[in-house]
């Protein structure tokens, strides 16, 4: 018997080799929402400049080593295409915040990303990003203990990575994921979007 797993999604999850040069000082617990966006978070989207949490000096080495080691996966991966990170920006989370289901797509005709990705900064590990399958028709197939087959992951409602600080995950900007903090700690976290040129 042979199992064909077709049009799969791939989400690429690999350490930030620099992380710990990081020493990013904690913040009060504030609400800085973009336009559009629903719940609350301190978020520095589309952009992060330098301000009271970062420096300008320290984004600019932070968005350097992202691109470095994004580049060496894209190598592994056998990817030869030119790259940039166009957007990079950080997300604070307090206890109760944090950001609705959303994709990373453009409203502009071809300036979609081709990649988007998260880096996860601080106190992230236990509040990981949950994302949700984008088609519905699957629903179709379910039966009783499915989940407890041999096939479960192709009746998954949702995925969540078991993330560390210092991991980056990479994701099809066309997939909806959300967060939410329960926890009293501030979680962290650094988005970005990657296109090609």
């Amino acid at each position: 018997m042979k199992v064909h797993r077709i049009f799969p999604t791939t989400i690429l999850q690999f350490p930030l080799s620099t992380h710990n040069e990081y020493l990013l000082p904690c913040q009060e617990d504030k609400v800085n929402k973009p336009d559009g966006w629903t719940m609350p978070v301190n978020s520095s989207f589309p952009m992060a400049t330098g301000d009271e949490f970062i420096t300008d000096k320290q984004i600019h080495s932070l968005h350097r080593d992202i691109y470095c080691e994004v580049g060496k996966v894209f190598h592994e991966l056998g990817f030869r295409f030119d790259f940039e990170i166009n957007e990079l920006w950080y997300n604070i989370y307090s206890k109760g915040q944090g950001q609705e289901a959303h994709r990373h797509l453009s409203q502009l005709p071809n300036k979609n990303p081709i990649w988007s990705g998260i880096y996860y900064y601080r106190n992230c590990s236990d509040t990981s990003t949950t994302f949700h399958r984008s088609d519905f028709a699957y629903r179709t197939q379910l039966f009783e203990n499915c989940l407890d087959t041999a096939i479960a992951d192709a009746y998954y409602d949702n995925w969540y990575p078991h993330v560390s600080d210092g991991d980056i995950v990479l994701f099809p900007p066309h997939l909806a994921h959300n967060v939410y903090n329960p926890n009293d700690t501030q979680r962290i976290t650094f988005a970005f979007n990657i296109d090609a040129v």
